[in-house]
Order: structure tokens, then sequence, then C-alpha cells
């Protein structure tokens, strides 16, 4: 019985499917998508996280992950009041940073999304929307490469060889 239902139920599934693209001119997936349809159900946060940003969130995330390291060696690192906490404002700087920049690169993407769903979109203005994703990604990968190399710099050099021999 159990196997005549699941068989019934496929069967009606794969009919509905069948009828779709047999009453559609064009293929189901392409007709979805026509006058900029697909473009208005796209994820934004999927684009920011995986598309709308050339490099992936590795580099941010191991930017994160340095610096919440050195925060949680120090006592093993022998850091001083003072970089604990030039090391916490620099964190507090990326991680304001990081959720700036992808605010910024999701609300580029809402407008990048809406200009395509318009049956008659302007090239220029997409232009310009994909010119400024492309420059606001570039400036939170670069701000939080420099607050890297400034949260290395509080370190000393003997500081830094015992972080390098605990992270091998």
């Amino acid at each position: 019985m159990r196997r005549i239902l699941t068989t019934t139920i496929l069967a009606l599934a794969v009919a509905c499917m069948i009828s779709q693209v047999v009453a559609s001119p064009v293929p189901y997936q392409v007709a979805k998508c026509l006058v900029g349809r697909c473009w208005s159900k796209v994820n934004v946060d999927k684009i920011s996280e995986e598309k709308g940003c050339p490099t992936p969130m590795l580099v941010i995330n191991n930017v994160l992950r340095e610096m919440n390291g050195y925060l949680a060696a120090s006592k093993f690192l022998g850091l001083s009041d003072e970089q604990v906490k030039k090391l916490r404002v620099a964190r507090y700087r990326t991680r304001k940073s990081i959720v700036e920049g992808k605010s910024r690169l999701n609300l580029l993407s809402i407008d990048l999304l809406d200009n395509m769903a318009k049956d008659d979109f302007q090239l220029q203005e997409v232009e310009k929307i994909i010119s400024d994703l492309k420059s606001s990604c570039s400036n939170l990968i670069y701000g939080v490469v420099i607050e890297a190399v400034e949260a290395r710099k509080v370190l000393t050099p003997e500081q830094r060889q015992k972080a390098i021999d605990l992270a091998e």
C-alpha cells in the first residue's frame, strides 16, 4: 500500500512538471526568469557572501581568527595590558568595518537586483552599481588587511615568534 501511494504521488508530480514544460513555449526554468522576474528572488545575503565580493570571506575571517588567537593566548605570549587593549581596539575596528562593509555590499546588491528586475534597465546605472560593488569589496578587504598588519605590529618579535611556534 505504501509503495503504491509513493508511486502515485511521484507520478502526479512528474505529470505536473511535464504539463508546465509542455504548456510553455520556452523551457520552464527559462520562463521563470523572463522580464527580470528571477532577479527579484535572489538572496541578497548569498550574493554579498558568495558572489558579490570576488575575494572569499576566508581573508576576513582569518584576520578575525588571528586577532582572537592573540587575545586568547595573551598569557602564553606574555602580552602586557596595553598590548591586550590595543588588540581589542583593533578587533573592534575590524568587526565594525566588516559589518559596515557587508551592509554596503548588501545595499548595492539590492540596487543591482532592482535595476536588473526592470524591463528597461539602463546599462550605465548597472555599470555604476557594479563599479561601486567592486570598490566597496576592495575597500573592505584592504581595511581588514591593514588592521591585521597593525595587530601584528602590537607584538614584539619574541611574542610574534611564540605565536608562530604555537600555530605550528
